[in-house]
């Protein structure tokens, strides 16, 4: 059975035929809607087969598609039924470690853009459904994809991503972009957070993967997917569009190997677009803000005229104005990485198209109908979110580009300033701001002026000064409604700003200024220590009974006793013990922050500084209920910190209740270092409970006073205290 695609996309690409090679490409507003292909009704049956993952589609060549899925052992045999003059062939395939079945069906013959109806048949029933074939290589027809990311860790946010891309079908294929998994070395995982939630899709279209650093060693990422072991990296032609897989997790010789790669596989390529994903971004300014490869891959995407580059890695929504040398090619690089991780905070930029990215759950939705592509990124709730057109050849208005390694140098000189306010502000009330020299270069000059971005904080009088010399500060008016956190304004305080470097002028008319260290320490001010009890003997096996009579630890920052933790210390190390009342579970022992569990925030020289990044002597370490649910021993996380020379010997045990989980763990001296464990002495420390990721008990730190991932801006105090 085919589906033929809708006349005015055929007429449309027809009439796109004329050579262009090597026209510029250019962003152009949208002038009308695309038109998109007519929906297909499916009928799908449910899981048969013993199939437990799948059927998934891969399909990169002309005319061939495989059909993927995983069985148990002892599953039923099956065969494919694909239509009149399709050839079939299929294999299995073992899995490392496991005894589940991979099962490989190529199909081979398949007519270019067409419905292709399929089904895997069995004595116990069959899974049938279709899938649209791509269009042939070099052709102009039109063509439909999707590219999402980094879905790891919150199935159910995945699932939302997946139901809304549902609703864009048919599509030729879609993409993610790495991190399909938390972890990729565990095998459930691989069911829960990726093949379930995507299970409707994956059916449905062809899919293209990319390795994420949650990907871990890459065994079972290159299993599935059908990749060699040696070589993570590939390209492929579809219709006009040329779409490049780079794997950002290589080392130092696996990388250089695939550049020279890189470098030979574009100067091949004649298709109209070129298109390269990765997981790493090379452009990115709101959570990780990470730059990939600026030194050897980025400069053959600007040699070879790559159109657009994708990524993920950042859970965010980011596109970047147009960058490139002068005089040469726009290319607009874009972080798409809402596919269900937990959410991360965006950050302003003159560099981004509209000044700031966007903290959602999102897909991009492209469109390319010969010398136009149109891309749509749309949120779980089909609210549209970004809309832009490319166009390339004679029709392309000229755009000037970003010089690449001038944005790379303002991200720098503006990706993280702060300011220390004279007094807590107050609405209409001028106060003295003093930038903090980090990350401003040691000579030049620097110019402050109100933004004409939103915030409504006023410059009293414009700031000119010299680098290198007497502190940085002006006066500001603070705005209505001001509410501030650890690290953030809100709104926030946002001005215009102009460094002069090297001889070089970086401007932005919306540079963020976020709170500094000494304006944290005017939220929390220095907190009472709190006594921390010396235990008698204990022994780690959930069972709490050691801990009658130790009083619950209180919960300064709620004004109360916590009504399940209870922490105590004696010379060989820190205890504490955690009984929580909770009717479902839930586990990640990739990414234990957003299940159930206990975090724990230590500052070993307690010395009040500012989050983990500004002391070498903060750690985190996150205790929880084992993934099988086992009594016995709990999981152990140290997330940061080297946990010094002890690390080995942190301990746990977990046990349930009839209404909850009962938890008790071990932080050895050792790991505690420089910080001595006797009677006075005192420790930076935060802990949260968490329920689903959420903290439903806190001991000093709030929402005012966390930066990234919830951890500490500035610290609480325990005080240990001598036994009876």
């Amino acid at each position: 059975m085919r589906l033929r695609l809708p006349f005015e996309w055929l007429l449309s690409g027809l009439l796109g035929l004329s050579a262009c090679g090597g026209a510029q490409t250019s962003v152009v507003a949208v002038p009308r809607p695309v038109p998109r292909q007519m929906p297909v009704e499916i009928a799908a049956s449910g899981t048969a087969c013993g199939v437990t993952l799948g059927p998934w589609i891969h399909q990169e060549g002309q005319g061939i598609a495989r059909l993927h899925w995983v069985t148990s052992a002892g599953a039923p045999p099956a065969s494919v039924v694909a239509p009149d003059g399709v050839a079939v062939e299929t294999q299995q395939a073992a899995l490392a470690d496991l005894t589940d079945v991979l099962h490989i069906a190529t199909l081979r013959g398949l007519p270019p853009a067409t419905s292709i109806e399929y089904a895997i048949h069995c004595a116990d029933g069959e899974i049938r459904d279709r899938f649209v074939s791509l269009p042939v290589p070099g052709s102009r027809e039109p063509l439909r994809f999707v590219i999402y990311g980094d879905s790891r860790s919150l199935p159910g946010h995945h699932k939302q991503v997946i139901n809304s891309i549902l609703k864009d079908l048919p599509i030729s294929f879609f993409v993610n972009t790495g991190d399909l998994i938390a972890d990729g070395r565990r095998w459930p995982l691989w069911g829960n957070e990726l093949f379930e939630p995507a299970r409707e899709l994956l059916r449905r279209a062809a899919f293209v993967p990319v390795r994420g650093n949650h990907e871990a060693d890459a065994v079972r990422y290159t299993e599935l997917f059908g990749l060699p072991k040696d070589r993570t990296y590939h390209s492929f032609d579809v219709g006009n569009v040329h779409m490049v897989v780079l794997d950002s997790e290589l080392d130092k010789a696996p990388h250089a190997a695939m550049v020279a790669w890189l470098d030979q596989d574009l100067a091949a390529t004649k298709a109209d677009w070129k298109i390269v994903l990765s997981h790493r971004p090379t452009f990115n300014v709101g959570g990780h803000g990470e730059q990939w490869a600026h030194a050897d891959v980025r400069p053959l995407y600007e040699k070879y005229g790559v159109d657009l580059v994708i990524s993920g890695h950042s859970h965010l929504y980011e596109r970047f104005k147009p960058m490139g040398a002068k005089g040469g090619k726009p290319i607009t690089y874009i972080v798409a990485g809402g596919g269900g991780a937990p959410l991360y905070g965006v950050e302003f930029s003159p560099l981004l198209e509209g000044g700031i990215g966007q903290t959602v759950l999102h897909h991009c939705v492209f469109a390319v109908e010969g010398d136009r592509m149109e891309v749509r990124v749309k949120g779980v709730d089909g609210a549209m979110l970004d809309r832009f057109e490319l166009v390339r050849g004679p029709n392309a208005p000229k755009v000037e580009p970003i010089d690449p390694d001038h944005a790379v140098r303002l991200l720098k000189l503006f990706g993280n300033l702060r300011a220390n306010l004279s007094s807590l502000p107050t609405e209409g009330v001028p106060t003295t701001v003093t930038l903090e020299s980090d990350g401003l270069p040691p000579t030049g000059r620097v110019e402050v002026a109100t933004s004409s971005g939103p915030g409504g904080w006023q410059v009293v009088k414009p700031m000119a000064a010299d680098l290198g010399g007497k502190p940085l500060t002006f006066q500001v008016i603070p705005p209505k409604g001001l509410h501030v956190t650890g690290d953030k304004f809100d709104p926030p305080l946002l001005v215009a700003m102009a460094v002069t470097d090297g001889g070089q002028r970086y401007e932005g008319d919306r540079v963020l200024l976020n709170p500094g260290h000494d304006l944290a320490r005017l939220l929390l001010p220095e907190p009472k220590p709190v006594p921390i009890p010396q235990l008698g003997a204990v022994t780690l096996d959930g069972d709490l009974s050691e801990w009658r009579g130790v009083a619950s630890m209180p919960l300064p920052v709620e004004g109360k006793a916590s009504s399940s933790v209870q922490i105590g210390w004696r010379p060989e190390g820190l205890y504490g013990a955690v009984d929580v009342t909770d009717d479902s579970l839930v586990v990640d022992e990739r990414a234990p922050w957003v299940g159930d569990g206990f975090e724990l925030w230590i500052e070993k020289d307690q010395k009040r500084a500012l989050d983990r990044t500004h002391t070498p002597h903060a750690a985190q370490f996150v205790f929880g209920p084992p993934a099988s649910g086992k009594e016995g021993t709990a999981l152990a996380y140290v997330v940061y910190g080297d946990g010094g020379t002890g690390a080995g010997a942190i301990a746990s045990a977990w046990k349930k209740t009839a209404v909850g989980y009962r938890l008790e763990w071990f932080i050895p001296a050792a790991v505690l270092a420089p910080m001595p464990l006797r009677a006075g002495s005192r420790l930076g420390l935060h802990f949260a409970l968490n329920d689903d990721g959420q903290p439903i008990e806190q001991f000093q730190v709030t929402r005012a006073t966390t930066g990234f991932y919830r951890r500490p801006i500035v610290w609480g105090v325990v005080k240990l205290q001598r036994g009876k």
